[in-house]
């Protein structure tokens, strides 16, 4: 399975690129990619506890607290999880030690 399904549909993805703050419902291993200070898990079986978890953030200004976050996770997303630098890791790895790897610049 592909890391960059790690948050999701792209909506999610452009969420966090724009640096919003995500309440999220979906793959329940979100937090193996990234931290999970970066958004709000919604679970949709308790529909009285996630509204209680978005007020909460709203009250909280969680975005503001967590922006550090959310820009790691954006960081993550751009040097990582997008196609480019994956084709690089892959074509630097098959290259093997010792050889001149390629870089983005």
């Amino acid at each position: 399975r592909s890391p960059s399904r790690g948050l999701g549909d792209v909506y999610k993805r452009q969420a966090i690129l724009s640096e919003q703050f995500v309440f999220y419902h979906g793959a329940s291993n979100i937090e193996k990619y990234f931290d999970k200070r970066a958004f709000c898990i919604l679970t949709h079986k308790n529909m009285e506890n996630d509204v209680k978890c978005v007020q909460k953030m709203i009250a909280e200004d969680a975005y503001r607290q967590r922006l550090p976050f959310i820009r790691k996770a954006k960081f993550k997303i751009l040097t990582y999880m997008q196609s480019f630098p994956r084709f690089l890791r892959d074509i630097n790895t098959k290259l093997g030690k010792g050889a001149q790897n390629f870089v983005l610049k």
